[in-house]
Formats: C-alpha cells, sequence, structure tokens
C-alpha cells in the first residue's frame, strides 16, 4: 500500500483478523486470527510484509494481544488457560514459549 492509502492488498484470506503490529524491522506482522476448524478460538500468527509465510505461534493453546519485543525474535501476548489469563513470549517461529506471569 502506498502512503496515500492507495494500492491496498489484502494479505489475510481466512477468518475473522485483527490486533495487527508490525515488527520493528517492518518486514513481518503478528495478528490476531479467529478461525473455524482444527485451532478455533483466537490464535496469535505471523506473516511476512507480503502475506507469504503465515503461521500460528500459539498452537491450539490460543491469544490475545499480540506486541513484538524490542529485538523483532520474540512476541509477547496473553493467552487465557484454564480460565485465568497470563502473559506469554515466544520465538516468532512458535518455539520456545515462556510464561511471564501467574494467572490469577
Amino acid at each position: 500500500m502506498k502512503p496515500d492509502g492507495t494500492d491496498r492488498v489484502q494479505l489475510t484470506f481466512q477468518g475473522s483478523n485483527y490486533d495487527p503490529v508490525w515488527s520493528p524491522d517492518g518486514r513481518r506482522m503478528a495478528f490476531v486470527s479467529e478461525r473455524e476448524g482444527g485451532r478455533g478460538g483466537r490464535n496469535v500468527f505471523v506473516m511476512n510484509a507480503d502475506g507469504s509465510g503465515e503461521h500460528s505461534v500459539t498452537g491450539s493453546a490460543g491469544g490475545d494481544g499480540p506486541t513484538w519485543l524490542p529485538d523483532g525474535r520474540r512476541i509477547a501476548y496473553a493467552s487465557k488457560r484454564g480460565g485465568l489469563w497470563s502473559l506469554y513470549s515466544v520465538n516468532a517461529d512458535g518455539t520456545g514459549e515462556i510464561q511471564l506471569t501467574e494467572g490469577r
């Protein structure tokens, strides 16, 4: 898309997608997607700026409110598990999930 808003290109084609956030280097985007079928619920996905390479980083655990960490390698997000919300971080490829807070 041009800075004036023309030449827009649709990047997502499945589910309801929202909360997009660009990586610090502008090469990738994280976003929340609600999809029917296998995953269900809300999950955090990452894709390249051109829409290629789309993949879930939260698997079936679900996630909301993604934000990139300053180094651009990890993403922080909220996830409700066992009825409690906690914060997590994960590598942009979906590996290495770490729980950051204990839900109450």
